[in-house]
């Protein structure tokens, strides 16, 4: 009998923990977009920038993170995340405004992206102005997305390629995963 109430427990816990554990997946997923688009301001570095950006990435290599530096990730990432999911909500918002269905709206970007996955699909003119402007709003809004992750990696006192070094090393790490989990809810 205490058996199976042990079990039962653990299975609760499971329970509430795997929303919790996909949401930081997810979040590590999402925040990768961060990481990508902001790192690459390398180019143009002196000497000395190159060498403290090789020490740099040779103590994250190497795992050496601080506690602090970690709560200071933890609290960037938890910005990264909402700006994220505000963003992606906004895009939603912005094709539904335009009169696009999401299914249309996607069937024109795929056959955008790659036009031999739709070779047969019919775009009116009046369509691929509309499909034309809703991508720019798309791309501003990105763009303003972007900035305020930078700004909030930034505030939280992480350079964004640090931010993006520390990043790599919880998405191969499940005990810091654990350790940022509990840093976000706390």
């Amino acid at each position: 009998m205490g058996t199976s109430r042990n079990l039962d427990e653990r299975d609760k816990l499971k329970r509430t923990q795997k929303p919790k554990i996909d949401m930081l997946k997810q979040l590590l997923t999402g925040a990768t977009v961060l990481a990508l688009l902001l790192g690459s301001s390398l180019p143009g570095l002196t000497q000395s920038q190159e060498n403290l950006v090789t020490s740099q990435l040779k103590q994250a290599s190497e795992g050496n993170i601080s506690p602090e530096e970690l709560q200071k990730f933890a609290n960037a990432f938890k910005q990264v995340w909402q700006l994220e999911q505000e963003s992606r909500q906004a895009v939603s918002r912005i094709v539904q405004s335009s009169g696009f269905s999401q299914k249309r709206f996607g069937e024109i970007l795929q056959a955008q992206q790659n036009p031999q996955a739709q070779p047969n699909l019919e775009v009116t003119q009046e369509e691929s102005e509309k499909f034309d402007n809703v991508i720019n709003e798309i791309k501003q809004n990105r763009q303003e997305t972007l900035a305020n992750m930078q700004q909030a990696v930034e505030t939280e006192g992480l350079e964004v390629e640090r931010y993006d070094q520390i990043l790599t090393l919880v998405k191969d790490d499940q005990e810091l995963q654990k350790q940022v989990q509990e840093m976000i809810e706390n």
